[in-house]
């Protein structure tokens, strides 16, 4: 199901998958990207309630022009607001990992996962070293892409 939502000053619309199961999992795309690229998820997960939103300015998304990593954040926080996730987990991609990160640092407590793929910068960077300061997660090594993954406490 499709939703169109409030975000922190513009529009958002938001794909919901498996709407009845009680674990969700919320889904942040990259940059030139939109949310219908991580729509198989849908079904491979159904134990969860999938939610997948179009960034600001991607997809079906309103484009206004305002495109910071705190407005993709606030955005994020209405999007668990508007679908009452007290606590869930969060998948980010590429720009998607890196809004993924901010709101784990800010609103932590509504997290119980968070999976980084490609959000922290390239492997063997210094940038990677993000994993040191998330006690909690560990860093996975894979050929192609960058993958943190951890429970958050």
């Amino acid at each position: 199901m499709r939703y169109t939502i409030q975000g922190a000053d513009c529009r958002l619309s938001v794909a919901v998958y498996n709407e009845s199961a009680t674990k969700t999992l919320v889904v942040l795309h990259g940059m030139r990207d939109h949310g219908g690229s991580f729509e198989w998820l849908g079904p491979l997960l159904a134990d969860f309630r999938v939610i997948i939103p179009d960034l600001r300015g991607h997809g079906l998304s309103d484009q206004n022009g305002v495109y910071t990593l705190t407005h993709f954040t606030a955005d994020l926080l209405q999007v668990f607001d508007a679908f009452q996730v007290e606590q869930g987990y969060l998948l980010g991609h590429s720009l998607g990992g890196h809004v993924a990160a901010r709101f784990a640092a800010l609103f932590g407590h509504r997290l119980i996962g968070l999976i980084l793929v490609d959000g922290f910068g390239h492997r063997g960077s210094k940038r990677a070293g993000i994993s040191s300061s998330l006690p909690c997660c560990k860093p996975l090594r894979c050929k192609r892409f960058s993958i943190l993954v951890g429970h958050v406490k």
